[in-house]
């Protein structure tokens, strides 16, 4: 399946394609900046999680001045600095599910950021195939402008010779009239699809240097194609991770249920009289057994947090399957529709000819040559959406599929 879910763009030294502007993308992009950094803060957030598992050892210090009898005398004035080991043998699971949770949110963020970059790529590639596509678009409007103007030039001659009537010639005129105003248009989306593609190429580009886009023609099995959207789309992988996150946060609010312990050992150094350096280790062990209710509620909360990322796991597989199946049938029907349009095309070709030679023998109407010339232009028009309808829904489905190209 991977072998044949790709675009292949031919290459020259010179050229600029696709994938070199979607690379200058990637590395460019502040959304993508964005979610590298939340996703290099969240492998921090892990590491920081890691410290429970190790003890820790505090220092602290205290200086007291103590006044005994009514004329302040036998003052004790001491010092005592204290060195305390702390080790947490158990709590109630709680280290781990914490860690467990940091680890899945940072999963979560990997698969978020290669959302946002399949987002991005699959943004640059439909815009370079719409520009393409209106590139060659502008090329048909002129070419319907030259047809148009040599049938004025010949239906203008025939009302100087008295063949013709005046509206003839003023039928081509609004049909050329129409063709420029379509040029016009074509020229000016032309320009801003082109700049748009510079915003992301972040360079000026010349249409002559873009490369057209080549596709294969596979054969798309549906069922096999969801089967790898399940397993490869990010967004999916990025909630079940946050669902496996929010799982080890209910597990974490359980632990306040069960005891902790903890081993402790302080070294106590005093400068005082009646003090002598001290040594003390113990062994804590601590059990809630009434705090308002307030974990039986937090764990209610977290559980019901759960719920609701497994309710949206099953609408973002239901949206996938749709947009699958939307997109598989996109390229199902441009495919056959762009081989109707090539035989469609040879048609329109032929008939403008016999339509334009019978013309000039005074045997067709003008509206007849007018209709044969919207005719060739509507046909290359659809040769054009549907070859270039194939690239597109081509590059929809490697997106919700999410296989490498």
């Amino acid at each position: 399946m991977k072998a044949f879910l790709f675009l292949v763009l031919l290459t020259t030294t010179w050229a600029m394609n696709v994938h070199d502007i979607i690379t200058i993308s990637l590395e460019n992009n502040p959304t993508i900046e964005q979610q590298e950094q939340l996703l290099e803060s969240t492998r921090y957030h892990t590491k920081s999680m890691i410290g429970a598992f190790y003890p820790t050892l505090d220092i602290s210090y205290r200086m007291s001045k103590t006044k005994k009898g009514a004329a302040n005398r036998n003052n004790i004035n001491g010092n005592e600095a204290n060195l305390a080991l702390h080790y947490n043998l158990f709590r109630g699971f709680m280290d781990y599910h914490h860690h467990k949770n940091a680890q899945a949110i940072e999963n979560a963020q990997q698969y978020r950021l290669k959302a946002s970059k399949q987002e991005l790529i699959l943004a640059i590639k439909t815009l370079y195939i719409a520009l393409l596509q209106q590139k060659e678009q502008l090329l048909v409007f002129e070419d319907s402008i030259k047809l148009l103007e040599q049938q004025l030039k010949e239906t203008s001659e025939f009302f100087r010779v008295g063949l013709v009537a005046k509206n003839n010639v003023l039928q081509v005129e609004v049909s050329l009239a129409n063709a420029k105003q379509n040029y016009l248009a074509a020229k000016s989306n032309l320009a801003y699809l082109q700049k748009d593609l510079e915003h992301y190429a972040g360079r000026t580009l010349l249409l002559e240097e873009l490369e057209e886009v080549q596709f294969q023609i596979p054969e798309m099995n549906l069922q096999q194609l969801e089967l790898m959207m399940l397993e490869n789309r990010s967004e999916l992988k990025a909630l079940q991770h946050e669902h496996s996150a929010q799982y080890h946060t209910l597990q974490s609010t359980n632990g306040a249920y069960l005891p902790s312990v903890e081993l402790v050992g302080e070294k106590s150094f005093a400068t005082t009289a009646d003090r002598d350096d001290q040594v003390v280790g113990r062994l804590e062990v601590s059990l809630n057994l009434f705090e308002g209710f307030s974990s039986h509620y937090a764990t209610q909360r977290e559980r019901a947090k759960l719920l609701a990322l497994g309710a949206q796991i099953a609408e973002l597989k239901q949206q996938l399957h749709l947009q699958l199946f939307q997109a598989h049938e996109s390229y199902t029907l441009a495919l056959s529709a762009y081989k109707v349009a090539q035989d469609a095309l040879i048609q329109a070709e032929e008939n403008y000819r016999i339509v334009s030679n019978r013309y000039k023998e005074r045997v067709e109407t003008t509206s007849h040559l007018i209709d044969a010339e919207l005719l060739l232009t509507q046909a290359r028009t659809n040769v054009l959406i549907n070859r270039y309808g194939i690239a597109q829904a081509i590059a929809q489905i490697v997106r919700i599929v999410e296989v490498g190209e």
